[in-house]
């Protein structure tokens, strides 16, 4: 609404000039107080609102130097501050123009008397009501620091240096109740009151006012006959000029009243209603230059792009909304403003980008607390773990938060093997992650444990056969409680795993099946009938398998049964260690590599005596030659092998010899003699059982001569073990005559115990 520019001459003949002249208590600290009664604060405010160009401080105690030649400060005491257009209420367009004056009194720092000696403070009050002033060259009072110096800042001149007072602005400070202010206050008031010219009572620094204080100075204006025509055009205006509270309807209600045009004045707002209007504009200003900035400076876009204070300025400088914030806050707010947008969208920039990561936590959750229970655990107690995990130095960073550390270009968010923060576990987004994960963790692992048990009921139905689809075993099991409970998915994961294990026992039952009537399919048939498999013999091994249940427990699998069974015959009519089930680990091709790693090791404990048995069956033979055991076990079987060589070699009473292997794969060991405490050579070798089922039974026939003792092993949990032992046995009794067989029976806790069979 207001202007302080210049207008043409057709303007000026419009324009209506009124001179208005603020009064107040003057003089020493001991009359005006410490800090005086806002007569400076008032008239800065009007004349020149902008902040950058209001100061709070404007002192009338000066030096020698202050005021020694200055036309500003001279013996008349008064000051000229500038002018300023005003609207009025039926015009669009400025036409008034108000000049503003103070009385006021310059003190000396030295003697605190008056400047010039023209009067005494106690005579302030008939001074201030002079209605006509002049003086040569007076210029515009600003701030302390620029009194005397008239060339630094530009002349604002009255024309001809008069200044024809045409009202009074009384400035009251209600925050002084004094009895030596109110005395000073009413003196001042009745000689302005004398003069018949319009007055307006000014209530300032209304912002520090209590209710008793204004109350107290509204009776005692109330109370002086002289002031009540004063009062009965308008009351006193409360006023505050560091808040710029009310102080343009001061003057231009001034204004007003000076041009007679009582009927256009407005009733002045209070203090708390005028304070929060304005309190509401600044909070609009404000928020339209912090949309300003955020438009200058995009969040979305830092810190790709985040311009300097002067690039800013160089974008909005004619922006309405930067000049409503610098004339409302001024110029240094602004750019502290401004860092603190940055600062904040730095914080916010680094928050999003922490926030961003919170998604990882899922996997470093799965990695600190897979096995760990999570029903009772709250998310304080599982930061703590996680803090105390030896992983967690590996995959997070320990460093307190700092924005700076947030920077693009010391903290690459696309390198996948940078670590995490660890203030990642400060954020509340991880809590609720947490609480995800660990109401995921435990459904998985409820419906987890709930498969597992399916799959262990799906034992107890014997309707369920290997091979069997779900849609043909479903019923069976569909009325479980169990099954009600889990999703089509996990049962039908339940059921594949249930049947890949029925599947494989089905597989291992039917091998064992086959090794235990082996014998009994090499007997149905010649020793040369078996040349070439056809359906015919297919049908005579399916006879002989017939009745057995493991045979009939894979008829859903009948394919893969005759496969297994015709690759098991090329084994039964030649148990060659090329047709071994076993492949590669046959006892015929592994055998001494198993004897040269057990004889080699050097560690003992107490076991059995079995080679002390046969050293001691073969001692006749002693001074004939060496010793010979042959061991026989079954292949694949590497519980039985495991420990008779354990329990063999493990002993004190044995140790390696020295001897060289021989060419037939036999090793050389070394018994204790305990009668004689001597050490003899016993040489042993290894062969499967099913080397005595080769038709042309070169071996081990070849070697039955030089052999003087035989340990058979067999696993007592496998009856095809001991059949082909005893098989074994069997024939070596049909071939020689032989001095000790030691049998050896291998349980599943690997304990062994043996026997010994003469003949």
């Amino acid at each position: 609404m207001s202007s302080s520019c210049s207008t043409s001459n057709s303007a000026n003949a419009r324009i209506k000039e009124i001179n208005v002249i603020v009064v107040g208590v003057s003089g020493s600290e001991t009359v005006k107080g410490p800090s005086g009664v806002g007569k400076s604060l008032l008239c800065n405010r009007f004349v020149r609102p902008a902040a950058d160009e209001f100061h709070r401080e404007h002192s009338s105690v000066l030096s020698q130097i202050d005021f020694c030649g200055s036309p500003v400060i001279n013996k008349d005491h008064w000051l000229y501050w500038g002018s300023r257009l005003l609207n009025t209420p039926e015009t669009s367009t400025p036409s008034i123009l108000i000049r503003v004056a103070e009385q006021t009194e310059f003190l000396d720092d030295e003697t605190f008397e008056t400047i010039g000696g023209c009067s005494k403070s106690e005579d302030y009050h008939h001074r201030c009501s002079r209605t006509s002033l002049q003086s040569r060259d007076k210029l515009m009072y600003i701030q302390k620091e620029q009194l005397g110096l008239e060339s630094e800042f530009p002349q604002h001149l009255l024309p001809d240096g008069k200044f024809n007072v045409d009202g009074f602005i009384l400035a009251c400070d209600i925050s002084k109740n004094s009895q030596l202010h109110t005395n000073q206050i009413l003196n001042i008031a009745k000689s302005i009151a004398k003069t018949k010219k319009p007055i307006l009572i000014a209530f300032t620094k209304c912002d520090e006012m209590s209710e008793e204080s204004k109350k107290h100075y509204m009776n005692l204006f109330m109370g002086t006959k002289e002031l009540k025509h004063v009062l009965c055009n308008l009351s006193p205006v409360e006023t505050s000029a560091v808040k710029n509270v009310n102080v343009e309807y001061l003057f231009g209600t001034m204004g007003l009243l000076c041009l007679r045009n009582q009927k256009m004045v407005k009733k002045a707002l209070g203090y708390q209603e005028a304070s929060l209007f304005v309190e509401q504009r600044n909070l609009h200003v404000k928020c339209c230059f912090s949309t300003l900035l955020a438009q200058a400076v995009p969040l979305c876009v830092y810190p790709k792009k985040c311009l300097s204070w002067k690039q800013v300025l160089a974008d909005i400088d004619r922006h309405p909304d930067l000049q409503n914030f610098v004339t409302v806050f001024g110029s240094r707010v602004a750019f502290e403003m401004y860092e603190k947008y940055v600062s904040e969208a730095k914080e916010l920039w680094a928050m999003n980008r922490l926030r961003s990561l919170v998604p990882h936590l899922s996997q470093v959750f799965q990695v600190f607390l897979d096995v760990v229970d999570l029903a009772e655990m709250e998310w304080n107690m599982a930061r703590d773990y996680i803090r105390c995990h030896p992983l967690f130095n590996a995959l997070f960073e320990c460093n307190d938060y700092d924005v700076d550390l947030w920077n693009p270009t010391v903290f690459n968010g696309d390198n996948k093997s940078a670590r995490l923060p660890a203030e990642l576990l400060l954020l509340p987004e991880a809590r609720d992650v947490f609480e995800q994960f660990r109401i995921s963790t435990q459904n998985l692992r409820h419906i987890h444990q709930l498969s597992q048990e399916l799959e262990y009921l799906l034992h107890e139905v014997p309707q369920i056969f290997p091979g069997s689809s779900l849609e043909s075993s479903f019923p069976y099991f569909q009325n479980f409680s169990i099954t009600k409970k889990l999703t089509p998915d996990v049962i039908a994961e339940a059921y594949s795993r249930f049947q890949q294990k029925l599947m494989e026992n089905a597989r291992g039952q039917l091998e064992e099946c086959l090794l235990e009537v082996s014998s009994a399919i090499q007997n149905s048939w010649g020793p040369t009938e078996y040349v070439h498999v056809d359906l015919k013999r297919l049908e005579r091994v399916r006879s002989v398998l017939d009745g057995d249940q493991r045979y009939e427990w894979m008829k859903m699998m009948e394919g893969e049964r005759d496969q297994m069974i015709l690759s098991f015959l090329p084994f039964i009519f030649n148990a060659s260690p090329l047709n071994c089930p076993t492949a590669d680990m046959c006892i015929d091709i592994v055998g001494t590599s198993i004897l040269n790693d057990f004889s080699e090791q050097t560690s003992t404990f107490g076991g059995s005596s079995g080679f002390s048995e046969c050293f001691e069956a073969t001692r006749r033979n002693s001074g004939k030659r060496m010793p010979r055991v042959q061991i026989c076990a079954m292949c694949g079987d590497r519980i039985s092998i495991d420990s008779l060589a354990t329990s063999l070699f493990h002993n004190d009473l044995i140790r390696s010899s020295n001897l060289n292997y021989s060419s037939d794969g036999s090793s050389y060991l070394e018994i204790l003699d305990e009668s004689t405490q001597n050490w003899n050579t016993l040489e042993i070798c290894m062969n499967s059982f099913h080397s005595w089922f080769h038709q042309n039974d070169q071996c081990p026939m070849q070697f039955l001569d030089f052999t003087d003792a035989y340990l058979f092993v067999y696993n007592s949990a496998r009856a095809s073990s001991f059949n082909y032992a005893r098989c074994a046995i069997e024939k070596l009794a049909l071939s020689v005559n032989f001095d000790c067989i030691l049998l050896v029976a291998v349980v599943e806790e690997t304990e062994t115990d043996s026997m010994k069979v003469s003949q």
